[in-house]
């Protein structure tokens, strides 16, 4: 009997020890007016709370409850409206607090800046240092939210619940099928239940005890929750996007960074700065579109180029947006150094006005500055790259202004020897086209080769296919050569989006990975002619290739099945020969 005693003693203090580190706020949601105030805590980025301008939507923790909350998390709503999303309508935001409840004289204690830009589908935090009862978001405009959460110090006479595990990694992919992974929660006196089949965990599942090996084959999920028992309410909300596959590479698979978010990086550029600080920096257009929008550029929901970083190029950590915004819609940015400045320089396709802009920085991560927005060459610029040769001489690669029909020219013309402006030394690749999407990449030191997609993106007919082009000089008689398809089956008659073509896109960048060739292709879906698609549903389709002994480009075909380095080698073991000192899309960097 004394022992059964003892045991309950035990317990009942365990139980009534009060939590550590941080919490999670539950309160009472308040709003002005607007529909599904309640979405804003249910866990889904999908599900929104709309208003009017100066709509406001907040927590009032009850009287005689002050908090002092350390971050706010917020999702931007996902758009039901045009072809882009609301990320706009983040901007100018207010976080406030309320000593009362009522929101009659609120304090503002955060402002969300014009920049840099928060987009959809993603959990963001700000941190602060506010006590309050009550805390709300204002806006000045049209209001939308997907969820908004609390985190605060400890309160026992706060409503509240534990904050959901990290998970680390987050994902990613190992072709080993194995990866070490650990679990923490910032209210740190939480215990942690997870699960590694898909289901949703509870405190019946796998108790957390520490780093462990974790093994798997194809795709799996990794779900935790973290339980206080102390806490009003007791376990966290999931934490379910730690999505891990036993691959390097996939045609048309869902690249997810470093917090399980798809990867938003369309019609970019991979940079290989592994000699200076061991990364690779992957910029790309932030098309964070909802499917319901049609694939054409806004003229103001685009804001700009944002960047992830990796050692590898299978898991990657979002960095952030890179570019000040000057109300211009970049597409196509790419990067190459310049050695006597020492200034990284980057090329883009400014869409508003069929010219070219120009940014430097000394970094990978900025800041970064503009040197202009209304770069002309001759012919104007669509869709474009630039590519630096084993010599330094920097070479923009570009589609006309007369790109969409039978008039339009794919043309490279001479950068300066700083590489900020162009000059007037030019040469056609293809005369007569609607081509888009140019790269460019040499053998060593023999041929340059330049691949583009022979087609609109928009097509409605969805009949392009991606070909290429050798010539012996960059500014030589790219005309005279043979076109020759990409693929051994020119897929010029096949869907592009077919699920079972994932072939189709159209040429980003090419890069070097382990003295081996990756071509880096996105598709671009539209509502126009594939209704209930978009780019947010565009994926990225990346494959290995190299030159065989004749010099003609070989692919490892088909794809569409999970690859690697070591499977693309053993396939083109009998026929490839790469000589020389290889050069990347974009040059030597």
């Amino acid at each position: 009997m004394r022992n059964l005693v003892l045991v309950l003693l035990l317990f009942f203090s365990l139980s009534a020890k009060a939590a550590t580190g941080e919490i999670e706020l539950i309160g009472t949601i308040v709003a002005s007016t607007g529909t599904a105030s309640a979405n804003i805590n249910d866990g889904s980025l999908s599900t929104v709370w709309t208003d009017n301008p100066n709509g406001w939507i907040g927590y009032d923790l009850g009287a005689g409850t002050n908090a002092t909350v350390t971050g706010w998390l917020f999702a931007p709503q996902p758009s039901t409206q045009s072809s882009y999303g609301k990320e706009d309508y983040m901007q100018g935001v207010l976080f406030q607090s309320d000593t009362t409840g009522t929101f009659s004289s609120p304090t503002t204690v955060d402002t969300v800046p014009t920049f840099p830009f928060y987009f959809k589908n993603k959990m963001w935090e700000r941190p602060v240092n506010s006590t309050a009862r009550a805390f709300r978001l204002y806006y000045p405009s049209w209001s939308g939210l997907a969820e908004l959460r609390l985190y605060a110090t400890v309160n026992t006479l706060a409503r509240a619940r534990p904050i959901p595990p990290v998970i680390s990694p987050w994902g990613g992919r190992f072709p080993s099928g194995s990866a070490t992974v650990t679990m923490t929660s910032r209210t740190t006196s939480a215990s942690i239940y997870y699960t590694t089949n898909g289901t949703v965990p509870s405190v019946s599942s796998i108790l957390y005890t520490g780093p462990f090996q974790f093994n798997f084959s194809g795709t799996a999920q990794i779900q935790a929750i973290a339980y206080e028992g102390s806490l009003s309410t007791k376990t966290s909300s999931v934490s379910s996007n730690a999505f891990f596959n036993s691959w390097s590479f996939k045609a048309g698979e869902d690249i997810r960074d470093d917090t399980g978010t798809l990867v938003e990086a369309h019609a970019g550029d991979i940079y290989d700065n592994t000699a200076v600080d061991g990364f690779y920096y992957w910029y790309g257009m932030g098309l964070n579109y909802d499917d319901t929008g049609l694939v054409d550029l806004p003229t103001g929901g685009y804001k700009g180029i944002w960047m992830y970083k990796g050692t590898d190029l299978m898991n990657w950590k979002f960095v952030g947006h890179i570019l000040p915004d000057l109300g211009i819609t970049v597409q196509r940015a790419h990067f190459i150094k310049n050695a006597t400045s020492g200034l990284l320089v980057m090329w883009g396709h400014n869409t508003r006005d069929s010219l070219s802009c120009v940014a430097t920085s000394t970094l990978p991560t900025g800041p970064w500055n503009w040197v202009s927005t209304n770069v002309f060459p001759a012919g104007g610029v669509k869709d474009c790259n630039i590519f630096k040769d084993l010599d330094g001489t920097a070479y923009l690669i570009h589609a006309d202004t007369n790109q969409v029909g039978a008039t339009g020219k794919l043309r490279v013309t001479l950068l300066a020897s700083d590489y900020l402006t162009p000059t007037a030394s030019q040469s056609s690749v293809r005369i007569n086209s609607s081509d888009e999407a140019p790269v460019v990449v040499r053998n060593g030191t023999n041929d340059y080769y330049c691949l583009f997609s022979a087609g609109n993106y928009y097509d409605n007919t969805l009949t392009y296919s991606e070909r290429y082009i050798r010539c012996s000089s960059m500014l030589g008689s790219w005309t005279s050569g043979s076109v020759n398809n990409l693929w051994a089956v020119d897929p010029v008659n096949d869907n592009r989006f077919s699920p079972v073509n994932k072939l189709n896109g159209q040429p980003s960048f090419a890069v070097k990975y382990n003295g081996q060739w990756l071509l880096g292709r996105d598709q671009w879906h539209n509502n126009i002619t594939e209704p209930g698609t978009g780019l947010y549903t565009s994926r990225q389709v990346w494959v290995p290739f190299s030159f065989n002994r004749s010099g003609a480009i070989v692919t490892d075909s088909p794809v569409s099945d999970p690859w690697d380095f070591s499977t693309a080698v053993n396939t083109f073991n009998t026929t490839r020969s790469i000589s020389g000192r290889a050069v990347l899309s974009g040059g030597v960097r």
